[in-house]
Protein backbone atom coordinates (compact mmCIF):
# COMPACT_ATOMS: atom_id res chain seq x y z
CA UNK A 1 0.00 0.00 0.00
CA UNK A 2 2.93 2.54 0.81
CA UNK A 3 4.47 1.69 -2.91
CA UNK A 4 0.76 2.76 -4.32
CA UNK A 5 0.49 5.66 -2.14
CA UNK A 6 3.91 6.77 -2.84
CA UNK A 7 3.63 6.03 -6.47
CA UNK A 8 0.23 8.11 -6.76
CA UNK A 9 2.04 10.93 -5.00
CA UNK A 10 4.80 10.94 -7.14
CA UNK A 11 3.02 11.04 -10.40
CA UNK A 12 1.09 13.96 -8.96
CA UNK A 13 3.90 15.60 -8.30
CA UNK A 14 5.26 15.19 -11.88
CA UNK A 15 2.13 16.25 -13.22
CA UNK A 16 2.09 19.75 -11.44
CA UNK A 17 5.77 19.78 -12.53
CA UNK A 18 5.08 19.55 -16.28
CA UNK A 19 1.71 21.85 -16.12
CA UNK A 20 4.38 24.60 -14.77
CA UNK A 21 7.18 23.80 -16.65
CA UNK A 22 4.88 24.09 -19.71
CA UNK A 23 3.35 27.67 -18.24
CA UNK A 24 6.84 29.19 -17.58
CA UNK A 25 8.10 27.53 -21.16
CA UNK A 26 5.08 29.32 -22.98
CA UNK A 27 4.51 26.12 -25.00
CA UNK A 28 1.20 24.71 -26.02
CA UNK A 29 -0.82 23.28 -23.45
CA UNK A 30 -5.06 21.82 -23.91
CA UNK A 31 -7.92 19.41 -22.60
CA UNK A 32 -9.33 16.65 -24.01
CA UNK A 33 -11.25 13.57 -23.82
CA UNK A 34 -11.20 10.22 -24.88
CA UNK A 35 -13.31 7.57 -24.69
CA UNK A 36 -12.52 3.93 -25.44
CA UNK A 37 -12.97 0.30 -24.07
CA UNK A 38 -13.12 -0.49 -20.16
CA UNK A 39 -9.88 -0.56 -18.26
CA UNK A 40 -8.26 -3.94 -18.17
CA UNK A 41 -7.93 -4.73 -14.62
CA UNK A 42 -9.42 -7.53 -11.97
CA UNK A 43 -12.81 -5.75 -12.22
CA UNK A 44 -14.94 -8.62 -12.37
CA UNK A 45 -18.47 -8.16 -11.72
CA UNK A 46 -21.10 -8.24 -14.18
CA UNK A 47 -21.10 -4.66 -15.30
CA UNK A 48 -20.38 -3.61 -18.38
CA UNK A 49 -17.96 -0.92 -17.94
CA UNK A 50 -17.35 0.21 -21.43
CA UNK A 51 -17.09 2.60 -22.93
CA UNK A 52 -14.92 4.37 -20.48
CA UNK A 53 -14.05 8.16 -20.80
CA UNK A 54 -11.25 10.03 -19.36
CA UNK A 55 -10.05 13.70 -18.88
CA UNK A 56 -6.27 14.25 -20.59
CA UNK A 57 -4.82 17.61 -20.38
CA UNK A 58 -1.99 17.60 -23.27
CA UNK A 59 0.77 19.47 -22.86
CA UNK A 60 3.80 20.42 -25.38
CA UNK A 61 6.75 20.93 -23.90
CA UNK A 62 8.53 21.35 -26.97
CA UNK A 63 7.34 21.04 -30.94
CA UNK A 64 8.15 17.05 -30.81
CA UNK A 65 7.58 15.95 -26.74
CA UNK A 66 4.15 15.70 -25.61
CA UNK A 67 3.35 15.20 -22.01
CA UNK A 68 0.08 13.96 -21.03
CA UNK A 69 -1.81 13.25 -17.52
CA UNK A 70 -4.97 11.95 -17.41
CA UNK A 71 -7.88 11.19 -15.07
CA UNK A 72 -10.87 9.45 -15.64
CA UNK A 73 -13.80 8.36 -12.74
CA UNK A 74 -16.92 6.23 -13.10
CA UNK A 75 -19.75 4.96 -11.41
CA UNK A 76 -22.27 2.32 -12.05
CA UNK A 77 -25.20 1.05 -10.30
CA UNK A 78 -27.04 -2.06 -10.86
CA UNK A 79 -29.93 -3.52 -9.04
CA UNK A 80 -32.25 -6.48 -9.51
CA UNK A 81 -34.56 -8.20 -7.33
CA UNK A 82 -31.76 -9.70 -5.34
CA UNK A 83 -30.04 -6.00 -4.19
CA UNK A 84 -27.74 -3.32 -5.54
CA UNK A 85 -24.27 -3.69 -7.30
CA UNK A 86 -22.23 -0.07 -7.18
CA UNK A 87 -19.15 -0.05 -9.15
CA UNK A 88 -16.52 2.87 -8.72
CA UNK A 89 -13.28 3.32 -11.00
CA UNK A 90 -11.05 5.99 -10.75
CA UNK A 91 -8.03 6.80 -13.21
CA UNK A 92 -4.53 8.31 -12.78
CA UNK A 93 -2.17 8.06 -14.99
CA UNK A 94 0.45 9.94 -17.46
CA UNK A 95 2.00 9.25 -20.97
CA UNK A 96 5.06 10.21 -22.00
CA UNK A 97 5.09 11.15 -26.54
CA UNK A 98 7.84 11.92 -29.14
CA UNK A 99 5.31 13.17 -31.43
CA UNK A 100 5.70 13.72 -35.45
CA UNK A 101 4.55 16.51 -37.66
CA UNK A 102 3.72 14.53 -41.21
CA UNK A 103 1.70 17.70 -42.52
CA UNK A 104 0.15 21.31 -41.50
CA UNK A 105 -2.81 19.30 -39.39
CA UNK A 106 -1.73 16.21 -38.73
CA UNK A 107 0.37 14.54 -36.00
CA UNK A 108 1.49 11.36 -35.01
CA UNK A 109 3.09 10.32 -31.67
CA UNK A 110 4.54 7.43 -30.13
CA UNK A 111 5.24 6.80 -26.11
CA UNK A 112 4.54 5.44 -23.22
CA UNK A 113 1.09 5.24 -21.05
CA UNK A 114 1.56 4.51 -16.77
CA UNK A 115 -0.92 4.76 -14.37
CA UNK A 116 -3.10 3.76 -11.63
CA UNK A 117 -6.48 2.34 -11.31
CA UNK A 118 -8.45 2.11 -7.88
CA UNK A 119 -11.86 -0.20 -8.32
CA UNK A 120 -14.00 -0.03 -4.98
CA UNK A 121 -17.44 -2.61 -5.40
CA UNK A 122 -20.07 -2.28 -2.82
CA UNK A 123 -23.13 -5.30 -3.25
CA UNK A 124 -25.71 -4.47 -1.05
CA UNK A 125 -28.08 -7.59 -0.34
CA UNK A 126 -31.92 -7.03 0.03
CA UNK A 127 -32.62 -10.08 1.18
CA UNK A 128 -30.52 -10.43 4.28
CA UNK A 129 -30.11 -6.62 4.70
CA UNK A 130 -26.65 -7.06 4.38
CA UNK A 131 -23.58 -5.60 2.35
CA UNK A 132 -19.91 -6.30 1.11
CA UNK A 133 -17.82 -3.91 -0.24
CA UNK A 134 -14.04 -4.69 -1.58
CA UNK A 135 -11.49 -2.48 -3.03
CA UNK A 136 -8.28 -3.15 -4.89
CA UNK A 137 -5.52 -0.72 -6.69
CA UNK A 138 -3.75 -1.96 -10.49
CA UNK A 139 -0.88 -0.35 -11.90
CA UNK A 140 -0.47 0.05 -15.14
CA UNK A 141 2.19 0.57 -18.16
CA UNK A 142 2.86 0.06 -21.55
CA UNK A 143 3.66 1.64 -25.20
CA UNK A 144 0.81 3.69 -27.02
CA UNK A 145 0.80 5.19 -30.29
CA UNK A 146 -1.55 7.58 -31.96
CA UNK A 147 -2.66 10.18 -34.49
CA UNK A 148 -4.35 13.60 -34.22
CA UNK A 149 -5.45 15.61 -37.16
CA UNK A 150 -6.00 19.50 -36.69
CA UNK A 151 -9.11 21.55 -37.56
CA UNK A 152 -7.93 25.09 -36.97
CA UNK A 153 -5.59 26.49 -35.12
CA UNK A 154 -7.17 24.75 -31.60
CA UNK A 155 -9.73 21.49 -32.27
CA UNK A 156 -8.37 18.06 -33.08
CA UNK A 157 -9.52 15.01 -33.49
CA UNK A 158 -7.46 11.66 -33.07
CA UNK A 159 -7.12 8.24 -32.01
CA UNK A 160 -4.76 5.63 -29.93
CA UNK A 161 -3.93 2.39 -29.59
CA UNK A 162 -2.16 0.57 -26.88
CA UNK A 163 -0.99 -2.47 -25.32
CA UNK A 164 -0.86 -2.32 -21.58
CA UNK A 165 0.20 -4.22 -18.96
CA UNK A 166 -1.82 -4.50 -15.90
CA UNK A 167 -0.41 -5.60 -12.16
CA UNK A 168 -3.15 -6.38 -10.35
CA UNK A 169 -2.49 -6.45 -6.28
CA UNK A 170 -5.45 -6.95 -4.39
CA UNK A 171 -5.91 -5.03 -1.46
CA UNK A 172 -6.59 -6.20 2.14
CA UNK A 173 -5.53 -9.21 3.57
CA UNK A 174 -5.55 -10.82 0.52
CA UNK A 175 -1.48 -11.54 -1.04
CA UNK A 176 -2.85 -12.39 -4.10
CA UNK A 177 -1.28 -10.87 -7.14
CA UNK A 178 -2.06 -11.01 -10.84
CA UNK A 179 -0.96 -9.36 -14.47
CA UNK A 180 -2.82 -8.92 -17.98
CA UNK A 181 -1.80 -7.61 -21.04
CA UNK A 182 -4.08 -6.31 -23.28
CA UNK A 183 -4.87 -4.24 -26.10
CA UNK A 184 -7.61 -0.92 -26.01
CA UNK A 185 -8.05 1.87 -28.14
CA UNK A 186 -9.34 5.83 -27.61
CA UNK A 187 -10.67 8.59 -29.64
CA UNK A 188 -9.92 11.58 -28.81
CA UNK A 189 -11.60 15.15 -28.94
CA UNK A 190 -8.80 17.85 -27.74
CA UNK A 191 -9.06 21.67 -27.59
CA UNK A 192 -5.53 23.57 -27.18
CA UNK A 193 -4.66 27.14 -26.24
Amino acid sequence: MKLKATLLAGGLFLSFFVLQASAQSGSRSGIGIGIGNAPAGSFNIAIDTSPFASIYFPQYLSPDFRVEPELGVLRVSESDNNGTVVATVVQFGIGLFRVTRISEQARLYAGMRAGLFYYRVKIEDDFNSDSAVSSEYDLYLGPAIGGEHFFGDHFSLGAEARLLASFLALSGDSESKESVLSTGGVFFVRWYF
